[in-house]
């Protein structure tokens, strides 16, 4: 070959070479961003592609979507419904600090939006909690709700720790105006079996309506009431849980029975359902917030009703009561006093 020819081609490389590496540093310097935890590159340190090290954690990065089920749908009276969400965290090593969702409200005949509400909430690892919000439309007229969740606030598990407060000696009360479950006097004396008087018979009314008691009513304490007595006694945590209507049992029953009277005397608008109770603070950290939410099903276990309540600051081995009260829309003779469940969820 020519030295000519062999020249010209050695130019040719070197001019080709020459114009790929202007068009390279052309686009990395006017193109191509540095080391960011957001170029899909493991560039800096990552412990995966932009996540772990100087970026957020892979845990946050790759956390799956918050699950939503709309589980009811119930009347509140005139013009008021109650929506009720089961929240799902999937994730077992992230949860939310703070998010916000929006429920979008549809018309029945038509599918048009016709209200949208939001609100804030939070949600540990692994959690499944209950979203509680009273909107005001009649539930005839809603169709479906859609829920969107934004602004989520993922944290670590080890960063967002539960407070440890729970609820303590529950009941659902139901009150009838037209057939009056409260005896009508306290109980004055300890009753066991063989006894016999009209408070043997009130105590039976009352077992029965809490759902412990199933017999017939009579004067007479029997092994059936005695039975009953100590599935109460369990329930409430009261000891000993032997079916002795003694003082510790009688002491506690009066109690329940005078909070049901007040909370009927010192109002008009009488609640047929209640849900009362104590929240316990067992951590040694505060609670800044607790929601207590309340679900009363029938027999079936189909939900009837909902309510939720706020307390705020709750100290370390601090108790404080809480009531719920549920809308007269609620049937009170399909309610299952057994099936009520309550839930608290705290934040620090």
């Amino acid at each position: 070959m020519e030295k000519r020819k062999i020249k010209q081609i050695i130019f040719g490389i070197v001019f080709i070479i020459t114009i790929i590496l202007i068009i390279a540093g052309i686009y990395f310097l006017l193109f191509r961003s540095g080391p960011s935890c957001f170029n899909n590159y493991q560039d800096q340190g990552e412990t995966g592609i932009d996540c772990g090290g100087p970026c957020a954690p892979c845990e946050i990065k790759n956390a799956q979507s918050l699950e939503a089920t709309q589980i009811g749908q119930l009347s509140g009276g005139p013009d008021k419904t109650v929506l009720v969400f089961q929240i799902t965290n999937p994730n077992n090593l992230v949860g939310v600090g703070d998010f916000t969702y929006t429920l979008d409200i549809y018309d029945k005949s038509n599918n048009s939006k016709i209200n949208s509400t939001f609100d804030h909430s939070f949600i540990y690892p692994s959690e499944v909690k209950y979203l509680i919000k009273v909107v005001d439309i009649d539930s005839s007229k809603i169709g479906k709700v859609n829920i969107n969740f934004e602004n989520l606030n993922w944290q670590l598990a080890g960063d967002f720790k539960e407070p440890d407060v729970v609820s303590k000696n529950f009941q659902t009360d139901i009150y009838n105006s037209q057939e009056n479950t409260i005896p009508s006097a306290d109980f004055t004396r300890d009753l066991f079996i063989g006894i016999k008087g009209s408070d043997v018979t009130d105590l039976q009314a009352y077992l029965k309506k809490q759902g412990f008691y199933n017999g017939s009513t009579s004067t007479s304490f029997t092994y059936a009431l005695k039975s009953a007595l100590i599935k109460y006694q369990k329930a409430k945590s009261l000891k000993p849980a032997n079916g002795y209507f003694g003082g510790v049992t009688r002491n506690y029953m009066n109690t329940q029975i005078d909070s049901v009277r007040n909370s009927i005397s010192s109002t008009a608008d009488i609640y047929p359902i209640t849900i009362s109770g104590v929240a316990k603070n067992n951590d040694v950290v505060s609670a800044s917030k607790s929601i207590v939410s309340g679900l009363i099903f029938s027999d079936s276990g189909t939900l009837i009703g909902a309510s939720q309540t706020e307390l705020d600051n709750i100290n370390p081995a601090e108790e404080i009561s809480f009531k719920l009260v549920f809308p007269n829309t609620i049937n009170i003779q399909a309610v299952n006093q057994n099936l009520t469940k309550v839930y608290i969820d705290s934040i620090r």
